[in-house]
């Protein structure tokens, strides 16, 4: 890179000696040209590198879009499976309560059943 902008560099300087030596400029007029050509190169090869960084940060923000996108498509699909499987061994969980007999009705406190089942075989055999 830095070769290419020497070489570059001293393609520039000679072209720009024959057009200003077939042209009858004085000393000062020629440095006044020079200068006026060399900052606006050094003006088009910073603003060169402003775009080329500006596109590569761009690049870069999209692939974070598309990559954050796909990470939210997964976890949308897997909360919609947990969903689906929660809402599964609710209905079992329902059935289940729902077919017991008069003794079993209460899934949710079995350990008291069991309780009471001991309090009456200790006091009433």
């Amino acid at each position: 890179m830095v070769l290419a902008r020497c070489v570059h560099s001293v393609v520039m300087h000679r072209v720009l000696y024959k057009f200003t030596s077939t042209i009858d400029f004085s000393y000062t007029e020629t440095q006044v040209c020079w200068k006026v050509i060399i900052s606006s190169v050094c003006v088009l090869r910073r603003l060169a590198m402003e775009r080329d960084s500006v596109e590569r940060e761009s690049r870069e923000k999209e692939t974070k879009i598309l990559s954050l996108n796909r990470q939210l498509e997964e976890l949308q699909d897997r909360l919609a499976e947990s969903d689906r499987v929660r809402a599964q061994q609710q209905r079992e969980l329902d059935s289940y309560a729902n077919n017991q007999d008069d003794v079993g009705k209460n899934v949710q406190k079995p350990f008291h059943h069991f309780l009471f089942y001991i309090f009456i075989l200790y006091f009433f055999t």
